[in-house]
């Protein structure tokens, strides 16, 4: 090829390799040429987008196989039994002491996210000036990403592919899988704890909306005599812990969802040799158990991508947030907070805090700062009665847009661990 040497770098090893590409000249081993390159960065988002059709065309009143209520059910059977049963056999098989100790920069890496995700969300409130009502809401919505299921999706269609430039699709799997889901546990408790808290009308809407805050009443002579006697106070006290305990169980089966359990789950067999010989070794006497639970888990990718489709069907709807705020949390999700998150894991890897040296580890990495906001927190913000119509819009708009973010992050990241 002519020398190109007045051409940047990247655009040189482009051209380079869209010549070896054309020619049919051999690439190094640590790099793959640019056709490779821009189909592995568009396969899986491509995938996910005909399925995604189906099920929308499924969801359409002419066909009407999707409807809200078969959606309701499907997505309660992904969430209760699928995602499960995916999650505890690809987290289990990877998994070990060793592992647990050498991923600890995954919990990091989404307390990282999470945070600077924050962040950005209160400067969308500080430009866009939504509804002081919905202040938290867009901090949230900015701040907690789906790290758990649209990354599983994107790995399986990544791994999947044949020509995937991180070896074979079994190993490619079983390791993109088990990162993936090693990091559902501490967003499952930043979601349900932190996030659920703050999910609330603020008192003075709440009486605008007829909900009066409780408060307190004080006796003008100074003179306090207690209201109950020593037994009732007593039973009083007995009735408000068991209340709180009662509480707090509740507040642990919220955090303790099913995929969280599976994991949990995958961990403790992961934990134990003997144990996760016995279920997932090919001379194990479980692992008929184990090769069930696989089949089970093999339909949740394509059940969950044809509901996300089925909704993305029904519009937006009705919100609140004015349209320079979906644009704010769009821009800050989808662009920003993936470029900040990028620059993160790239200065951890520079000094050597990253102790995995697999580039499926690093990609899941990035991947977890580049995903639209979880749909859980859709989720909590119904449980909480606040927001849900904002919640949906803003959900809506960015699974549309990150149809087109997310596969040229997809090429940013694929470039950088493959280059040409």
């Amino acid at each position: 090829m002519a020398d190109a040497g007045f051409l940047p770098p990247w655009l040189s090893g482009a051209l380079e390799g869209a010549a070896g590409a054309l020619t049919g000249a051999p690439q190094p081993a640590h790099q793959m040429d640019l056709r490779k390159l821009i189909l592995s960065a568009c396969l899986p988002v491509l995938k996910v987008l005909i399925i995604a059709g189906t099920g929308l065309v499924l969801a359409t009143p002419y066909m009407g196989v999707l409807n809200v209520e078969a959606r309701k059910h499907i997505s309660k059977l992904v969430f209760v039994l699928l995602l499960p049963a995916l999650v505890f056999v690809k987290l289990g098989q990877g998994v070990d002491i060793t592992n647990m100790i050498k991923w600890y920069f995954i919990p990091i890496n989404i307390l990282a996210g999470c945070t600077i995700g924050c962040f950005l969300g209160y400067i969308v409130v500080l430009i866009c000036k939504p509804p002081l009502e919905y202040t938290r809401l867009v901090i949230f919505t900015v701040g907690i990403g789906n790290m758990g299921n649209l990354p599983l999706v994107l790995v399986t269609a990544v791994c999947q592919d044949p020509s995937n430039p991180f070896g074979d699709t079994a190993s490619c799997l079983a390791r993109g899988v088990s990162y993936v889901a090693f990091g559902m546990w501490p967003l499952a408790i930043i979601l349900w704890t932190l996030v659920y808290d703050s999910l609330q009308l603020p008192a003075e809407h709440s009486l605008r909306m007829g909900t009066t805050p409780r408060r307190r009443l004080s006796v003008a002579t100074g003179l306090r005599a207690p209201l109950l006697d020593d037994s009732e106070r007593k039973l009083t006290r007995s009735l408000y812990k068991k209340v709180k305990s009662f509480a707090k169980l509740l507040r642990l089966h919220q955090i303790m969802r099913p995929p969280i359990a599976g994991a949990l789950a995958a961990l403790f067999v992961g934990a134990i040799p003997p144990l996760k010989w016995a279920l997932f070794d090919t001379y194990g006497p479980f692992r008929v158990v184990t090769d069930s639970v696989s089949i089970i888990g093999q339909a949740m990718i394509p059940c969950l991508i044809l509901v996300l489709g089925g909704n993305l069907g029904g519009g937006p709807g009705a919100s609140d947030l004015n349209s320079a705020t979906m644009v704010g949390i769009c821009i800050m999700r989808l662009v920003v907070l993936p470029a900040l998150g990028m620059c993160f894991v790239l200065t951890a890897k520079h000094l050597g805090l990253l102790l995995v040296e697999d580039k499926m580890y690093i990609f899941v990495l990035l991947l977890q700062h580049t995903m639209p906001t979880s749909i859980q927190v859709g989720t909590a913000a119904t449980l909480r009665g606040y927001g849900e119509k904002e919640i949906s819009a803003a959900l809506f708009w960015e699974h549309i847009c990150a149809l087109f973010s997310v596969t040229l992050w997809l090429l940013v990241y694929i470039y950088y661990l493959f280059p040409i």
